[in-house]
């Protein structure tokens, strides 16, 4: 429900945002336990990690929209 809200405002992450998100999920899959779950995941979505951070790179993640 909130993503809609945050979709129908315009709230789309910047470039800047989008690039950290990518470097952090890199980061993350240089450790063990989350090179394994991106794997996993990966097998599961029946794609290659390097296909995985192409699609993740063509997300325009939403901004969180907090209701006061």
């Amino acid at each position: 429900m909130l993503l809609e809200e945050a979709k129908d405002l315009g709230l789309t992450a910047t470039q800047e945002e989008c690039d950290e998100m990518i470097a952090s999920a890199k980061t993350g899959y240089e450790l063990p336990n989350g090179k394994q779950m991106l794997d996993d995941l990966c097998a599961d979505m029946g794609i290659t990690i390097n296909e995985y951070w192409v699609q993740l790179a063509k997300k325009r993640p939403t901004r969180s929209v907090v209701k006061r």
